[in-house]
């Protein structure tokens, strides 16, 4: 299926629903690696936690979440944390500011942009909740230019 060009290429045996399933796990695949990408983390580590089912309260067993934030470029981190905010990071922030970017895309499957999609990691973009394939919503504070929860 491309969207872009809003072609489709029917496959007789495919229902609507796998198509739907096929762009939303397409959709998360890239986000993921376009996330690894921004912030430097091991993509492998970060897919692999994206299949736990974790929470605030076991995402550290076993020190696995400091052993995945133990593999991110600091430099790539401070890039995209300075991108994100429009202004400069002291370097004694980028690790608090970026465990609470990671845990937040861990725990809710991924980050939104304003518009509801699945975020570009373009300057400023703002966060929105993660609507889940079950329908249910969850909503998380929106990370702005201050780096500070707005909502």
């Amino acid at each position: 299926m491309t969207c872009r060009t809003g072609e489709i290429k029917v496959d007789e045996g495919q229902t609507l629903r796998d198509y739907i399933t096929e762009y939303m796990t397409r959709a998360r695949n890239d986000q993921i690696h376009r996330f690894s990408e921004a912030i430097g983390v091991d993509e492998t580590m970060l897919r692999a936690f994206m299949h736990l089912k974790l929470t605030e309260a076991n995402i550290n067993e076993f020190g696995r979440f400091d052993k995945l934030k133990a593999t991110i470029d600091k430099t790539a981190a401070k890039a995209y944390l300075e991108k994100m905010e429009g202004k400069a990071i002291k370097s004694y922030q980028i690790n608090m500011k970026v465990d609470q970017i990671l845990r937040k895309f861990i725990l809710e499957g991924g980050l939104r942009d304003d518009d509801g999609s699945p975020t570009s990691f373009r300057e400023g973009a703002g966060h929105k909740p993660v609507v889940r394939p079950s329908g249910r919503t969850q909503s998380a504070p929106s990370y702005g230019r201050s780096g500070s929860p707005s909502g």
